[in-house]
């Protein structure tokens, strides 16, 4: 019986060795960086359900980062570190799916623990910081490194011999022999999304139908002040870029002007009083600290033409800048970097996508985006206001 329990023992002390070492030879998530990491997979490590765990392994593992991007699946999808615009190679993308504030602040402080970035962009959803909405026990935040220091211990073990980790070691290597692409590129860009197995109009009419079932972020109340836990975590990321010399760029993202618009409406703008708030928020703190690098707060969520861009009317078609409602393209992504670092703008039409508020523009900004409002329901928006609301009156998404 002994000797049965001896060779048990040993079995079981092989296997977890065995995946030690196979977990620290791949390490799928770059968390656990080591001198047996091997390079030869960065190319097939993934992201896959643990976005926030991998997306701290890109600061853990990176040798420096001078540029980086957080937020939610809008960053991640569509703003690209490897743009050739960037000229370097320390920019890293650490969006994740559904990634809010709450999130961000957090993925803002692991990063700054770890590095000393140049620029930080932090992207705002729309009606976050005016609702409750709350993601971070919904993925794996908890099991990140970004989770409760009390169970710091426990992750860091999960990470060395997990199965969660060997799976995604085992996956790591089978794209490797078969030279598979994963989703997410080696500096966090999900590049290559997959597609869809629905027809984007399918997919929008589901949007509509719902839209009222699910109180997430983007179909708040507009009128809703910043919550102040919320307000509180957003100034204390521009106040520690200011002690830091960092210069953070606040990006409220757009949506596609059909997710809020309908004829018979008054014309308005999306959470006004949100961005509002924001735009005073960051000024106040600016002024406070007048010696220091300046927050910007660049909007992309009025009525220009992008954001008004017609549904595909041909059988399976799809718009060519908006996967959906909330999703924009990279396309888009690529203007909304270059409106903001400044550089050639390549897609045609976006010499003045989005602006750069202050408390002083504001106004005039908002009265230019109801302008541009009214204009789309009378126009180009109107075929596609009208087949929203015989949707929402059917209930029918078919």
């Amino acid at each position: 019986m002994r000797r049965y329990i001896r060779g048990f023992v040993i079995a079981v002390g092989f296997s977890l060795i065995a995946a030690v070492l196979i977990n620290l030879i791949v390490n799928p998530w770059r968390v656990t960086p080591s001198p047996l990491a091997s390079d030869s997979f960065d190319s097939y490590r993934d992201i896959d359900s643990q976005n926030r765990t991998a997306k701290c392994g890109f600061v853990r593992s990176a040798p420096e980062i001078g540029i980086a991007l957080i937020g939610s699946s809008r960053v991640a999808n569509s703003l690209d570190p490897k743009n050739s615009h960037w000229n370097r190679d320390n920019v890293y993308n650490l969006g994740c799916n559904a990634c809010y504030i709450y999130e961000s602040e957090a993925f803002f402080r692991y990063l700054i623990e770890h590095h000393a970035p140049e620029t930080i962009i932090v992207g705002i959803d729309p009606g976050d910081l005016s609702s409750d909405f709350d993601t971070r026990i919904v993925f794996d935040y908890q099991g990140s490194p970004l989770g409760p220091k009390k169970g710091k211990m426990d992750r860091e073990i999960r990470y060395l011999v997990g199965i969660s980790t060997l799976e995604a070691s085992f996956e790591a290597i089978k794209r490797r022999i078969s030279d598979e692409t994963p989703q997410y590129d080696t500096h966090g860009l999900r590049r290559n999304r997959r597609k869809p197995n629905i027809a984007q109009r399918a997919f929008l009419a589901r949007a509509i139908v719902g839209e009222s079932q699910f109180e997430a972020p983007q179909t708040a109340g507009s009128e809703a002040p910043l919550r102040a836990d919320k307000q509180q975590l957003l100034e204390g990321i521009v106040q520690t870029c200011h002690e830091r010399g960092i210069r953070l760029v606040v990006l409220i993202h757009p949506q596609h002007a059909l997710s809020h618009t309908r004829s018979g409406e008054d014309a308005m703008l999306p959470f006004e009083r949100e961005r509002r708030e924001i735009t005073n928020a960051v000024d106040r703190i600016n002024r406070e600290n007048p010696e220091t690098i300046p927050t910007e707060v660049w909007d992309f969520g009025d009525y220009h033409p992008i954001n008004c861009e017609p549904l595909s009317q041909v059988e399976g078609g799809r718009m060519k800048l908006w996967d959906d409602f909330n999703h924009y393209t990279l396309e888009v992504g690529n203007l909304i970097l270059a409106r903001i670092m400044n550089w050639p703008i390549e897609l045609e039409g976006g010499e003045n996508y989005g602006r750069q508020l202050s408390p002083e523009n504001f106004d005039d900004w908002v009265a230019q985006a109801k302008e541009a409002n009214r204009r789309y329901v009378e126009g180009p928006g109107k075929v596609d206001i009208e087949w929203a609301q015989s949707l929402s009156k059917e209930g029918d998404p078919d």
